[in-house]
């Protein structure tokens, strides 16, 4: 009965995280005109480490305790959304130091509702930028901005894990999660086809 309700549960999440319209499996391009970023908006083929330090495998994510009950869930939900790929799962810990991907707080406010940052390895540094190299931590940083609802926190939080998995900005679609601008009132709170064929490329 316990693993019924597991995978029913599994279903309710993956239904609300995915445009019923998606095909997982002939998910479609970017279609950008002169795009840059090839076929998929990635970094490459680079990827947050498992736990175990490879491409497959778990990654524990961590919820910072100073978001509320309500919001935390909002969050995990979120992050969870991301389980598409059978190759790459993510499960919440309550421990900070078991956690490469760490969802946390920041006052500083300047304009953006979210932001992703890097650590290669515990001995380098923390970098605000695209890596080059599979990355053993990564770190949203969630804004009071994007706070002010449970929706604008859920499109946030979907968006930022997306980077801190390797997906890069998607210009030229309103529709991907991944759209360099999310304040436009026609974005989503899923993962488009798009979406799921780019973290497919890099995990699956």
């Amino acid at each position: 009965m316990k693993n019924r309700k597991l995978f029913f549960s599994f279903l309710m999440i993956f239904s609300l995280c995915v445009n019923s319209s998606s095909n997982i499996i002939n998910a479609t391009t970017c279609g950008c005109v002169g795009c840059g970023h090839g076929e998929y908006h990635t970094m490459g083929d680079v990827y947050l480490k498992s736990s175990s330090g490879s491409k497959i495998g778990t990654r524990y994510f961590y919820i910072a305790p100073y978001f509320s009950t309500a919001y935390s869930g909002v969050i995990k939900d979120a992050v969870l959304c991301w389980n598409v790929c059978g190759n790459m799962q993510l499960v919440k810990t309550t421990s900070v130091n078991s956690a490469q991907l760490r969802i946390l707080h920041t006052n500083i406010e300047d304009g953006l509702y979210g932001a992703t940052k890097f650590r290669i390895s515990s001995d380098s540094s923390i970098v605000d930028h695209a890596v080059t190299s599979n990355y053993q931590y990564a770190y949203v940083y969630l804004r009071d901005k994007a706070l002010g609802n449970y929706i604008l926190a859920r499109v946030t939080t979907i968006h930022e894990t997306g980077h801190a998995l390797g997906l890069l900005h998607v210009e030229c679609s309103i529709e991907s999660i991944m759209a360099k601008y999310l304040t436009s009132p026609n974005h989503t709170d899923y993962l488009t086809s798009f979406d799921i064929s780019s973290i497919y490329h890099v995990y699956c």
